[in-house]
Parts: C-alpha cells; structure tokens; sequence
C-alpha cells in the first residue's frame, strides 16, 4: 500500500511538472509559429480572393452578354416585323437564340443591320466599365440614348411618335424589366463575394474546434489504461522528465536573459531617437497635406467637363453636339458622385484622377456625335438621294404629263424637309429616304390610276364612242366604265355601270340601240321581263382607239333577269 501511495504522489509530481515543461516550452515558441501559419493563411486568402474576383467578373460579362441578346432580340424583330415586313411577317428572318454578335449573319437589310452593331457599340462600352460602381446607372442609359428614342422607336410614316404605341409601349416595359433583374443579378453576386470571407473563417474554426475534441478524447483513454498496468516503468519516466526540464529550465533562462538585454537596448535606441527628433523637429518633420475642399473638387471637375465640351464644340456640328445635353451632364454627374467618396490633397492628384473617367466620357459622346447627321447635311443627302428623273423612266408621260411628276415630287420632297428634325442619324435617314420614296410611287400610282379611267355616255348604234365625251367623274348621263391600258393607251377594257340605275333600265327598255350595239345577249339569256342587268364573267369588254373614236373589239357578254 505504502508503495503505491509513494507511485500516485510520484506520478502526480510527473504530471506538473511536464506540464511545466510544456509550458515552458509553449513560451519559448509561441512568438515564431502563428506568424508563419499567419503568412500561409493570408496568402492562401489573396489567392482565393483574386480567383473568386476574376470568377464574379465573368459572370457579370455573362449576365450583361445575355441582357443585350434578349433586348436586341426584342428590338430587331419589332422592326423587322412592324417595319420591313409589315405585310408578311412570317417571311422576316428569326435572329432568336443566336447571339448578338451573329444577327447580321441573319439580317439582309443594311439599315437593320446598323441597328444591331450599335447595339453591340452599347453593350461593348459597358463591358469596358464593369468593375466600376456606376454599372448600374450606366444600364438605364439605353432607354434615353439617341440610338433607342430617334432609331428603334422614331416615328411612323405620318410623322407620329412610335413610343405611345402598345407594341413599343409593351418593349420599353420588358426592357426595364430586364435592366432591373440584371441589376438584382449583380447586386446578389455581389453580396454573395463578400460573404464568402466570413464563411471560410467560420468553417475553418468548426473543424478546428471538432479536430481538437476528437484527439483529446482518443488520447485520454490509453493514457489512463497504461498508467494502471505500467508502474515501473513511468517511474523511469518520471526520472527523466526531472532531468529533461531542468536542462530546458536552464536553456529558457539564457534565452530569457538574452531577450531582455536586446529590448533594453531597442528602449535605449528609441530614447535616443526621439531625443534627436526633438531637437531637429523643424527639418525632420512635415505636416500631412489638407484636403482639398468639395468646392474646389466640384468646381475642377465641372472646369474639365466644361473645356471637354468646348473642344467637341469646335470638332463637330453644334447641333450635333447639342443633342448631346442629357448624356454630357448623366456623365458629369456620374463623375462629381464617385469624387465625393475620395479624397485628394491636391490638384495634380484631383487631374490624374478626372483624366481617366473624362476620357471615357468623351469616346462615349463622340462615338454618338460622330453618328448624327445636322439638317442642312440631310437635306443634301434628300435633294442628291431623289430626283423627279429617277421616276419618270417609269411613268408614261402620255397619260401623266412630265410637268406634274415633278411638281408630285417637288411637292412631296417639300413636305419631307419641312418635317425633319434638327439632327438625325444616318440609319434614321436612309429609313426616312426610303419611306420618301415609297410615298412619291404610291403618289404617282394613283395618279396614274385617275388618268387610265373615264366615263361614257352609250354608244352610237354602230357601237362607236367619241373620245371628246369621256370624263374622269361620272355624270347623270354616264352608262360605261373605260380602263385604258397603261402599256398602250389606245386600248381599253369596259364595263357597264350597274350602279346607274336610270340608264340601265333605260338600256333595258331600248337594248336594241343601247345594249345590243356593244354586248353579247343571248337568247338563252334573255327575259323580256325582265329589270336588271348583269355582266357574265370579270373580263368586260374591249375596245380600241381609231380615228378618235373609241370601237368595240370584243363586246361585253351581258344577261337580263
């Protein structure tokens, strides 16, 4: 009993003082080993921060990619559907699911085509801005830009506004509707990349805390197993560890003894500098420069916008630069929000810092400057584009005379000038030239249409018309309907007017002088009773010009009933 009272309190006396020796030995190394795991640490986070940061780039990239496919989508087929194949919309090319950059693989119309390649200028100038703040009031830019208002939506043939439209009303609301969720998108990836250092940090501590626990519980019963079988032996043990942490109390010692006469002499070294500093305070030290004021800041950058706007002033059309207003001063504002969260000790530091948004800001406008066209040029571009000779190689002078296609076309150009805005650009133009053209045919087709038909009372008895009775309005007296030929106009097709009915039943009651002289009446198709005239079949009569007289070359088959 004795002896294992005396082998308890030994190993008691064991236990403390290797715990001592662990201490010791804790306090001797504590100070260079976090610092190492410390680096290892930091740098491992540098290295996932830079891969999760190149990652959130490009799937911003993706988001903004797949905004612009959607909306340029939207866009170009209203256009080719409301637009260019407004009378058969089944026939316009389907640019869906195919990529922006791969519509005008798709497209035949170069006017269209110009649309998507602005599109992919928008979207490719946003691109270059993705890491800043202002992405996303940058977004919202498309809706008010030239580019949407003057071209996607623009105004109809008549000269209305397209915007109150339900099928452009119905696009500006889809597309806002894209640009909030494309804002929420980004917004959440955000919130999601700055998360992920705390859940790192938090994951890293769980398995620590559960690492910890199962070692102390693996550990602690063999432990206690072999103090109960081996006696003799952790009394050896016991020996050595005595030895052991003597030599290793007399080496922390040393070590102890040396760290403090090195801070002794950091503390002496330190109270000699600051003395030196003291007495030499005036040439060693200099205060920190002041902030510049947010007056001087907002006066500097509106200063820099102001002489921006001037050189494009002088570059290019004032009125070109003038439509430019609600852009020039988005971006100006744009700039004065961002400086207000910096701070700058000078000026030099305050132009280093202008210099990189106020070149993008001037690339932006100039690429929509460069686009626009000032009125005196359209006009230019209207009067060499249209000409009253390029219509009249396709109209028979003989029926519309030479004199009123040009004032048709003067007329019509007139109205188009009068019309025109004080800017453009050149895809709206064209559109606005071709439109032109269109209206001047469709013009001369009708006019063309009024000078091929005219009005006749009946014919002679020999079935001959004179050609001084004939009259483009109907009169009481009128009875039959000439449509001359346009390839030759001393040919004609005629009906009978049924409409008339005075002198239908007059033909009716005289069918021998009036009705039998120029059309085909079978017996079979005869009824001496009866009151109405019809025609047999839609090609009528035909009738040919000879000596001023209009006479019946194949006459009109007819029925009574």
């Amino acid at each position: 009993m004795r002896y294992q009272y005396k082998l308890f309190l030994l190993f008691i006396t064991f236990f403390m003082l290797l715990g001592c020796g662990d201490g010791l030995e804790s306090e001797g190394t504590k100070e260079s080993a976090p610092d190492s795991n410390k680096e290892e640490k930091e740098l491992s986070e540098e290295e996932k921060f830079k891969r999760d940061s190149i990652r959130l780039v490009e799937r911003k990239k993706e988001l903004i990619i797949k905004f612009y496919d959607s909306i340029g989508y939207k866009m170009i087929d209203l256009i080719l559907k409301n637009r260019v194949y407004e009378t058969n919309p089944d026939q316009r090319p389907n640019v869906k699911d195919i990529g922006l950059n791969n519509f005008n693989s798709k497209l035949k119309e170069e006017a269209v085509k110009s649309y998507a390649k602005s599109l992919i200028k928008h979207r490719d100038i946003l691109l270059s801005n993705l890491i800043e703040d202002t992405i996303y009031k940058r977004l919202d830019t498309i809706l008010i830009s030239r580019f949407y208002v003057d071209t996607i939506v623009g105004e109809d043939k008549d000269g209305k506004d397209r915007g109150s439209i339900d099928l452009y009303v119905k696009l500006h609301d889809e597309i806002q509707a894209s640009i909030d969720t494309l804002k929420n998108n980004i917004e959440v990836l955000d919130l999601k990349d700055d998360q992920k250092p705390h859940e790192n940090q938090v994951k890293e501590g769980n398995a620590k805390t559960a690492l910890s626990q199962d070692s102390v519980e693996d550990n602690t019963i063999p432990l206690i197993e072999s103090i109960k079988s081996q006696g003799i032996l952790f009394l050896i043990l016991f020996l050595a560890s005595i030895v052991f942490n003597i030599i290793q109390y007399i080496i922390y010692r040393k070590k102890s003894k040396q760290r403090n006469g090195e801070l002794s002499q950091a503390k002496d070294k330190l109270t000699s500098n600051e003395t030196k500093q003291g007495k030499n305070s005036d040439d060693s030290f200099k205060p920190k420069p002041s902030q510049l004021s947010a007056h001087i800041v907002r006066n500097k950058i509106e200063s820099a916008y102001q002489t921006m706007r001037k050189t494009l002033l002088q570059r290019y059309h004032r009125d070109c630069v003038g439509v430019q207003e609600v852009t020039y001063n988005t971006l100006l504002s744009d700039t004065l929000t961002e400086a207000q969260s910096k701070r700058f000790t000078s000026e030099q530091e305050l132009a280093s810092y202008i210099s990189n948004p106020l070149d993008k800001h001037r690339m932006l406008l100039e690429s929509d400057i460069k686009e626009c066209i000032p009125q005196d040029l359209a006009i230019q571009q209207i009067h060499t584009s249209v000409t009253a000779e390029s219509f009249l190689s396709r109209i028979n002078t003989a029926i519309i005379p030479e004199s009123d296609v040009r004032s048709k076309v003067q007329s019509l150009k007139q109205n188009l000038i009068d019309e025109l805005p004080l800017t453009t650009t050149q895809e709206v133009l064209s559109g606005i030239i071709q439109d032109y053209k269109i209206n001047i045919e469709t013009h001369l087709t009708k006019m063309l249409q009024e000078n091929l038909v005219f009005y006749f009372p009946f014919a002679d008895v020999r079935g001959a018309l004179s050609d001084e009775k004939k009259s483009k309005t109907k009169a009481r007296d009128s009875a039959l309907q000439l449509l001359l030929s346009p390839d030759d106009i001393t040919k004609a097709a005629f009906h009978l007017l049924l409409d008339q009915e005075q002198m239908m039943q007059a033909g009716i009651m005289s069918y021998d002088s009036l009705l039998l002289p120029i059309c085909e009446l079978k017996p079979e198709n005869f009824n001496s009773s009866g009151t109405r005239i019809e025609e047999i079949g839609t090609q009528g009569g035909k009738m040919v010009l000879e000596d001023g007289k209009w006479r019946v070359k194949d006459k009109l088959p007819i029925k009574i009933i």
